[in-house]
């Protein structure tokens, strides 16, 4: 899963000084879960699957923002180490 590794990396550099690649922020995965939602979604009606569907929204965009910002973070550092070697 992309927050374990990415959430390893930064453990690694911040606790264990060692470096990491960067990780591409990617909206692939978010493509295809708006697509599966797109098509889920007509289908069903009424109020209990719109509490559902926004219950999955919203933690899909918490996990969505995490990995985001921990990418973010990995390429800060390597922007960082960088600069200190020159």
């Amino acid at each position: 899963m992309t927050i374990e590794r990415v959430n390893a990396k930064l453990r690694g550099l911040i606790c264990d000084k060692i470096s990491a690649e960067q990780e591409e922020i990617s909206e692939e995965l978010w493509e295809k879960y708006k697509d599966a939602i797109e098509e889920w979604q007509p289908r069903l009606t009424g109020s209990y699957y719109i509490h559902g569907l926004i219950d999955i929204s919203v933690v899909a965009m918490e996990i969505r923002w995490l990995a985001r910002e921990g990418k973010k973070l990995l390429q800060a550092s390597q922007h960082t180490d960088q600069e200190a070697k020159l």
